[in-house]
């Protein structure tokens, strides 16, 4: 007998489901979202503001023209910004949802945290609805082949049939093994916190023609977990392929390529090849197997469990 198929893991805002985490203690229950997705569509519910500590109720949050420093999340009530600690917030959750094999995200449409489009923008001359929300901000920009819609956008049931079966689609397409990598360096030539300080690198030097194999395998939009070599011997940190694969620039070998990396989170606590070695679920895993081996495929679970788990 076969094994049954896994379920469709869906994620949603909140208040969509009807949970009360709104600003003002209420929610925005959609009977659809809530009750028609099927039985096959695991529900996962997501509040960025709830998650990022903001109380129930609330003082209401709201994205502001900051200039040279660009859109700006703004609590009005006492002026706090907020910006870079929904983005952190936003890195984290994605990916770790990321490595558990997502398969499509419905958003509250006109969030400041949420929305996809025509969110407004509050500058000197008022309000204009021309903002995306933060968090969806991160969740676009990282998993961009991910199916992700407003509620505002399923109203029609077409639009629901079509948008399912992208997520269908999408989780038969979805290899964890091949959408997750990762790869190493030595801190002493270039360190995760180098590429932090880069915000994005080009990852050349790749000689093994495994390595290179893999490295010619990535898309945009895969996520990478960034191993040091010398006295780490670690999984540091998380990044993201931001381009490529394209021919190295800098060597004539025409079997030589490379990739764009942008910076992801730095892991809160490395996770050593000691550790790795130690867990019984990375036994047959690229790393502990093939250490001379400088990128290779990451399971879904092998991701979770060398991510630290978040």
């Amino acid at each position: 007998m076969p094994a049954p198929s896994r379920p469709i893991r869906v994620a949603v805002s909140a208040c969509l489901l009807g949970q009360e985490v709104r600003w003002d203690g209420r929610h925005k229950r959609d009977a659809w979202i809530a009750s028609g997705l099927g039985p096959r569509v695991e529900v996962v519910p997501v509040c960025p503001e709830v998650e990022i500590g903001l109380g129930v109720p609330r003082p209401p949050i709201r994205l502001e023209d900051g200039g040279r420093r660009g859109v700006r999340l703004v609590r009005p009530s006492d002026g706090e910004d907020l910006t870079e600690r929904m983005r952190r917030f936003a890195e984290a959750r994605v990916s770790a949802l990321a490595a558990t094999g997502i398969a499509g995200w419905i958003l509250k449409a006109r969030s400041p945290s949420c929305g996809m489009r025509g969110v407004e923008v509050h500058g000197r001359r008022g309000p204009r609805p021309v903002g995306r929300g933060l968090f969806a901000e991160a969740l676009l920009r990282l998993l961009p082949r991910l199916p992700v819609e407003e509620e505002e956008g399923l109203r029609d049931p077409g639009a629901r049939r079509a948008f399912l079966a992208r997520v269908r689609a999408y989780q038969r397409k979805e290899d964890p093994a091949v959408n997750r990598w990762l790869v190493k360096t030595d801190p002493d030539a270039y360190s995760f916190a180098d590429l932090v300080r880069e915000k994005t690198t080009r990852w050349e030097g790749v000689k093994n023609a495994l390595a290179r194999r893999h490295l010619a395998a990535m898309r945009k939009g895969d996520r990478v977990l960034v191993y040091e070599t010398g006295g780490a011997k670690a999984v540091v940190g998380e990044a993201v392929v931001a381009k490529g694969p394209y021919p190295d620039p800098k060597s004539k070998d025409p079997k030589a390529v490379v990739v764009d990396l942008r910076a992801g989170r730095a892991l809160r606590a490395p996770v050593t090849l000691a550790a790795a070695r130690s867990d019984p679920a990375l036994a047959n895993s690229p790393l502990v197997r093939m250490g001379r081996l400088s990128v290779m495929p990451v399971t879904g679970e092998e991701w979770a469990r060398l991510s630290g788990g978040a």
